[in-house]
């Protein structure tokens, strides 16, 4: 079997339509969700709204878990073969968009996603459904069972710095740095790739 699958090709206005409407129906589900467990979504808005991490456990969590999946992630793409985890679209993000849009990208993404899973599912449901979800919207991930496998560890690891931390901002940036942090490994490898 070849170690190189073929990329889908997709435009960068298709990545942010899709990523656009992803948030919104992120929002949405998260609203719906409050709505019909009749919570106050002001709860939650204030929670989201409320002071920055500022504890020195808060700082070893936003440093210590991006780090340690970050890590998990080197070695996956450095020592697995290509066909176990390659994802057209991680790659053509890391092509197609500069550090400042991928920030942008991805800070929009972390808030809405754990302002849904944690913030509202984990708070309401549990760990367990809030992390059965979280793997669940990863669809493009279905067909390869080892990026299945880093969104369950993923969504577990959120999972349980938001219980450690109580905090939705310490996941929120746990969450964009993991983001950030695979998406420059990808442009590295993209760029020694178009070196040689």
């Amino acid at each position: 079997m070849s170690d190189f699958l073929p990329d889908v090709q997709v435009t960068r206005k298709q990545i942010l339509l899709s990523l656009a409407i992803t948030v919104v129906l992120t929002v949405l589900a998260a609203c719906l969700v409050l709505f019909f467990c009749q919570i106050s979504i002001g709860v939650y808005i204030k929670d989201l709204l409320s002071a920055l991490p500022a504890t020195a456990p808060d700082a070893v969590l936003i440093i210590a878990f991006p780090v340690l999946m970050v890590g998990l992630e080197w070695v996956i793409l450095r020592y697995v073969p290509r066909h176990y985890w390659f994802e057209p679209i991680n790659n053509q993000l890391a092509q197609k968009f500069n550090l400042f849009e991928l920030t942008a990208i991805f800070a929009i993404g972390a808030i809405s996603e754990e302002f849904l899973f944690r913030g509202v599912l984990q708070n309401t449901f549990g760990f367990w459904i809030a992390t059965l979800l979280f793997v669940l919207i990863h669809t493009r991930y279905l067909k390869r069972v080892l990026l299945l496998a880093v969104s369950l560890v993923l969504g577990c690891g959120l999972g349980l710095v938001y219980l450690v931390s109580g905090n939705l901002w310490v996941v929120i940036l746990c969450h964009f740095l993991l983001n950030m942090g695979v998406i420059m490994i990808l442009k590295r490898r993209i760029l020694k790739k178009v070196e040689k």
